[in-house]
């Protein structure tokens, strides 16, 4: 006796579920950059995965501050040349700004 094939949408069923179901991880986590210049931060908003990292590079001549609604995420004085990083946390849009020039914002969108 033979066996009917199976639908092809079927074996793609099988094999996706068999994916999730074997322990597949998520993806590692990923750097991300945003550059500080012409007294902006480029990009001025950010779509990041929880466990991201984010480094903000001070490319200006005076000093910005990464200041951020969360607790945490507070960069302190950053001065020409120099960068501060931060770990991303779990979902929500966190908008930020610089403390000595607040017109400067941005956003780290959290997917």
């Amino acid at each position: 006796m033979t066996l009917p094939e199976p639908h092809p949408l079927l074996l793609m069923a099988v094999l996706a579920f068999a994916g999730t179901a074997s322990g597949c991880t998520d993806p590692p986590p990923v750097h991300h950059q945003v550059d500080i210049r012409d007294l902006a931060f480029d990009p001025d908003a950010i779509e990041v995965e929880a466990g991201d990292t984010i480094t903000w590079i001070n490319h200006d001549i005076v000093p910005h501050t990464v200041t951020g609604e969360v607790d945490g995420m507070e960069s302190g004085s950053i001065g020409s040349g120099e960068a501060f990083t931060w770990v991303v946390g779990k979902g929500q849009v966190l908008p930020y700004l610089c403390e000595f020039h607040p017109t400067m914002t941005g956003k780290v969108i959290v997917r």
